[in-house]
């Protein structure tokens, strides 16, 4: 039935938690003061720390496995 959907959408929905925290931090923080490097080597981890999780977290527990690692 649709109760694992109504699941996955109750954690996507923490993605906009997220996305605007990194979207202040990074455009209205960072940039505007200029550490674009900072920017870049956060964007760098981000992304390496997620398909780390992503190669643990999606066999074992499927779509909410990659939807937590999109959260964090």
């Amino acid at each position: 039935g649709y109760e694992t959907v109504s699941q996955l959408l109750l954690i996507s929905s923490l993605l906009i938690i997220t996305l605007s925290w990194s979207s202040i931090l990074a455009n209205q923080v960072l940039v505007a003061s200029g550490r674009e490097n900072l920017y870049t080597f956060a964007i760098i981890i981000a992304a390496v720390v997620n398909l780390g999780l992503n190669v643990v977290l999606i066999p074992r527990f499927l779509a909410k496995g990659a939807l937590f690692t999109s959260v964090l």
